[in-house]
């Protein structure tokens, strides 16, 4: 019998150069995508592969087809099916879109039946922009970045729920939550990507990835002793270990370059293996919360194009938890920023750096995480010490007060290496623009820093959520901390702490917009623009994205 596609073809990494496709068989068979081939590997009785491209042409349309074993396997239909294409930029020109949380919940086929059934989480902003670049002339972007939360292991639609717990172990104890192991993760994958929609938008546009918390489990590594609680828990290992491992080989991987994974001794010893499962289950193991190498070896990673460096940053797993050394990044990932800084040229290229979660946030957000991490890592002295840093580590966990703010002085740092890269810009030009992309919160906005006097600002771009249910006490809750008196009340509260609060230069531009949503970044001769369009269902019941705010950056 011929092997069949499983998963993919899901085209990753950036063009014109530096791009690879990866498929998911049900059987080991030979490979062959525009006249390279390649065998697949397994993981855990699981069979993949990915295949190297040479420099696209830039600005054409390539077509390609998937073979597997000499095969077509992919388009699927008949043998006048052309395959997909993958589009490369030119004319000086590179779009960028990007989202993150995209939980899952049944939806229709295909968008343009005029029907309800989207759900309770609502349309899907990704596979509406599918949709969109098909029939509406929608530009594709010449790259899509998916910033976090690609699987929800932690929360499901009580759909999707229900379908995982029959895959799952029978025997497994009932307080065992449904997704730790490998095979879980796999289908877990399988049913995010699967959606006709979505499997032709990812077989046609290249994609970078990035994980976030609900890929592992709330809160991830918010502070050093959730972490110690989490180890009490006897499934924690098992689910780390397939979170991890899974990560490798469905986004990790191809993020790389071809001679990125070729230079990996882990990559090299998976593919020559029988089964690579043990290797990679050995190295989640040493990168699991808890041990140091994973401050030794991040999945942080860096690309660069004609116009833009694209920084993706791990804000996750390389969190440094010891309360007097808190920092977001490991010292690897702040030794690449500061190389790329210092190296820095007079040629305008723009920095893209891309942080699952926010680095700028409102001020009094900003404040509060301050505030809350100083009480929860001991920073109040006198008899209540103790009871606050129960009470602020309790808050902490309960209200995600987890980013760049509440790990020590890593704004700061940050705000300072940016700062030093506009100083270093040529004074004429102003040189390229900096922004940093995040998602996570729920909420999507354009935010303008000021991190030198007389310097381009930097900007911050959320965009959160691409499909996700939004509680209207979190909603009223952000509002409030977003406006006037919720600001005031926050600084008042903060300032009245013993924290160290450095004042922050944040000017919301547009925002807070709560649908869910996606952002556009558009590269061009003319500048650099940021753009968010946010999901609108009208009377026909078609879901559209429509603008809902833009900035030059």
């Amino acid at each position: 019998m011929s092997p069949c596609l499983i998963l993919g073809p899901i085209v990753r990494g950036v063009p014109p150069g530096n791009l690879s496709v990866w498929v998911e068989t049900d059987a080991p068979c030979e490979v062959t995508v525009l006249g390279r081939t390649a065998s697949t590997f397994t993981v855990e009785g699981h069979h993949y592969a990915l295949i190297g491209l040479d420099e696209l042409p830039t600005g054409t349309a390539t077509t390609y087809t998937v073979q597997l074993n000499g095969q077509r396997a992919w388009p699927e239909g008949g043998a006048g099916v052309s395959g997909s294409s993958i589009v490369t930029c030119g004319h000086g020109r590179f779009r960028v879109m990007a989202g993150s949380c995209r939980q899952q919940a049944p939806q229709p086929l295909w968008l343009h039946r005029r029907t309800a059934g989207f759900g309770d989480l609502g349309p899907d902003a990704l596979a509406t922009l599918a949709y969109e670049i098909q029939h509406r002339n929608r530009p594709r972007p010449d790259v899509l970045i998916l910033s976090g939360d690609q699987v929800y292991a932690d929360e499901q639609h009580r759909a999707v729920r229900d379908a995982l717990r029959q895959q799952g172990d029978v025997d497994a104890p009932q307080d065992r939550p449904p997704v730790t192991s490998f095979e879980e993760y796999a289908w877990l994958y399988r049913r995010t990507w699967s959606h006709p929609l979505i499997r032709w938008l990812l077989a046609t546009v290249p994609s970078l990835m990035i994980f976030d918390d609900h890929d592992v489990i709330d809160d991830w590594n918010i502070s050093d002793r959730w972490a110690e609680d989490m180890a009490q828990l006897p499934w924690w290992g098992d689910r780390i270990r397939a979170a991890l491992m899974s990560y490798w080989v469905y986004q990790h991987l191809g993020n790389l370059t071809t001679a990125q994974r070729e230079a990996d001794e882990v990559y090299r010893a998976v593919v020559s293996a029988e089964d690579g499962g043990p290797i990679l289950g050995e190295l989640a193991d040493r990168l699991a919360s808890g041990s140091t190498d994973r401050l030794v070896r991040t999945w942080s990673y860096h690309h660069r194009t004609d116009l833009v460096d694209i920084v993706v940053l791990d804000t996750r797993n390389a969190r440094v938890l010891d309360p007097d050394e808190r920092s977001m990044l490991a010292p690897p990932d702040w030794t690449m920023l500061e190389s790329l800084v210092d190296g820095a040229t007079d040629d305008g290229r723009h920095l893209l750096l891309v942080s699952s979660v926010p680095w700028a946030l409102p001020v009094a957000i900003h404040r509060l995480q301050q505030w809350i991490s100083h009480l929860a890592d001991g920073g109040h002295s006198g008899p209540a010490s103790a009871v606050l840093r129960r009470l602020g580590e309790k808050v902490r966990r309960a209200v995600d007060l987890e980013h760049w703010p509440a790990f020590g002085h890593s704004y700061e740092r940050l705000r300072d290496l940016l700062g030093r890269r506009a100083a270093l810009a040529d004074p004429e030009t102003g040189g390229g623009s900096t922004v940093v992309l995040s998602g996570d919160v729920h909420f999507a906005y354009i935010a303008s820093i000021d991190v030198e006097p007389g310097a381009r600002p930097v900007h911050q771009v959320v965009a959160s959520p691409l499909r996700q249910v939004e509680l209207s006490y979190e909603r009223l809750a952000r509002r409030l901390s977003m406006s006037g008196p919720g600001r005031r009340l926050l600084e008042a509260v903060a300032q009245r702490s013993a924290a160290r609060t450095e004042p922050v230069s944040f000017q919301l531009c547009d925002g807070p917009i709560f649908d869910n949503n996606i952002a556009t970044l558009v590269y061009g001769p003319e500048g650099v623009t940021a753009s968010i369009d946010r999901l609108v269902v009208g009377r026909s019941r078609v879901p559209r994205l429509l603008p809902a705010a833009q900035r030059s950056v």
